[in-house]
């Protein structure tokens, strides 16, 4: 998953005043979205979140707070099957 620190050497190749548009997602973005949604996940949680959100977004669309809220969900849905199946992570 990207750092900030991977970012910052990508934006070098850039003139300092070019002009560009960018978007930051950060863990508390994910936990507060959660939380909107009345779920309740840890930090931990949260940065597995991001990262399946950065690897599965559509370059179409970009990253949206429902493509968030669906990811959020997807995770706590498979947290809850592999706890009914004796599985752990």
């Amino acid at each position: 998953m990207p750092k900030v620190k991977d970012l910052l050497d990508n934006l070098k190749a850039f003139k300092p005043n070019e002009s560009i548009a960018y978007a930051f997602w950060v863990v508390e973005d994910v936990i507060n979205e959660a939380e909107n949604q009345c779920l309740s996940i840890t930090k931990k949680e949260a940065k597995e979140i991001l990262e399946t959100v950065h690897d599965d977004q559509d370059s179409d669309c970009g990253i949206t707070w429902a493509f968030v809220a669906d990811k959020i969900r997807e995770h706590l849905q498979n947290k809850k099957e592999m706890r009914q199946n004796g599985e752990t992570k």
